[in-house]
């Protein structure tokens, strides 16, 4: 790493800099340029907190959920090529992973799945969504798009769980 000073940085537009010498607890390891915090110890109390930091941050989206949407609908604007590629990865992850042997009844299930979402969606007020229980693009598993690997859960939850898998 070159050893660079906060100024230089900050003149730079880089978010991180490296002085090459150690912070109160002795790391020796880069630092953010807009406050000079240790990204170490930054870490180390993010995961010495993380259940509190959790609640804060949901406080703050519950808090501030009109503005959050629109900041998160600009975003996809703004970054269409992004949403479009993951989506398509997605849409290929899906295609992938549907088995050639599902017989048109099984087709029929997941087709009532989603209209059952749908439904509760409308419903209810507020997002539902069919969730892979084991997710298709799981970093330790990945599942089939078969019924039986299907739920309808709030989208809240659904978004919460993010491509884990569990095990009971």
């Amino acid at each position: 790493m070159n050893v660079i000073s906060r100024k230089a940085a900050k003149q730079s537009g880089l978010k991180r800099y490296f002085t090459g010498g150690a912070c109160k607890m002795g790391h020796v390891c880069e630092r953010q340029t807009s406050n000079g915090s240790c990204i170490a110890c930054l870490s180390n109390y993010a995961q010495a907190n993380r259940n509190t930091l959790r609640k804060n941050h949901l406080r703050w989206r519950q808090k501030n959920f009109a503005t959050e949407r629109v900041r998160i609908q600009q975003w996809a604007k703004n970054n269409s090529h992004k949403k479009n590629s993951k989506e398509a990865r997605r849409r290929a992850a899906l295609i992938n992973r549907t088995p050639q042997w599902l017989a048109e009844e099984d087709k029929w299930i997941i087709e009532q799945a989603y209209a059952l979402a749908a439904l509760r969606t409308k419903m209810f007020g507020f997002a539902w969504h069919v969730d892979h229980i084991i997710p298709l693009q799981g970093k330790k598993v990945s599942g089939l798009h078969v019924p039986n690997n299907l739920q309808v859960i709030p989208g809240a939850d659904n978004a919460r769980k993010h491509c884990t898998y569990k095990v009971m």
